[in-house]
């Protein structure tokens, strides 16, 4: 799974979120199976209001 938007290299990034700083799979990415995230999940980033997240998911 990874950012498709908004990304570090994006002019509004620092603006679109609320925290100091987004989670670190944000950044990098990260690599998880549908029972863990269908059971734990991943901690989402607190969005300033009109900003939106588009993820990319990939099937391994």
């Amino acid at each position: 799974m990874e950012a498709v938007f908004p990304t570090a290299g994006d002019a509004d990034y620092s603006h679109t979120f609320t925290q100091t700083q987004p989670p670190a799979w944000l950044a990098g990415g990260a690599t998880a199976g549908g029972k863990f995230l269908a059971e734990v999940g991943l901690p989402m980033p607190i969005l300033n209001p009109e900003h939106a997240l588009l993820l990319k998911f990939t099937a391994l």
